[in-house]
């Protein structure tokens, strides 16, 4: 177990973010396997952390993402801003992605273990991104 846990840590500090993306759906095997090695990287004492995953595939499904993503913009009035044809190009290049992974933490009963939380979801995210 030592020696796995080395080797993942060695891995993650050699590992360098790629900003270009194929176009083909992983599987949801392979995003479990990741997000289960990824949070090894980060959970010395076994404690789980408070989130869950939400993996979205279908079309449908992004599409109602976008909808909420477009919905914060003009809530935040950041949409007026944002030309039309920006946006829809912007609403095109989302819905193209294969697929997202949303993360829900759940909140703690004070704002100091929330931080501590969120701070320990960020850092199994970076090791998910590297490793992926």
């Amino acid at each position: 177990m030592a020696d796995e846990r080395a080797a993942l840590s060695r891995l993650i500090r050699e590992r360098r973010s790629i900003r270009s993306f194929t176009e083909q759906p992983l599987s949801q095997d392979i995003v479990i396997e990741r997000l289960h090695a990824a949070m090894q990287s980060v959970s010395n004492s076994g404690e789980k952390l408070p989130c869950r995953f939400v993996y979205i595939v279908s079309k449908e499904a992004k599409e109602k993402a976008v909808s909420l993503i477009m919905n914060v913009y003009v809530e935040h009035k950041l949409y007026k801003w944002l030309p039309s044809k920006v946006g829809q190009l912007m609403t095109e290049r989302i819905i193209n992605i294969p697929a997202f992974l949303v993360v829900v933490q759940e909140m703690a009963e004070s704002e100091e273990k929330c931080d501590r939380d969120y701070a320990s979801i960020c850092a199994m995210l970076q090791s998910f991104a590297l490793l992926a």
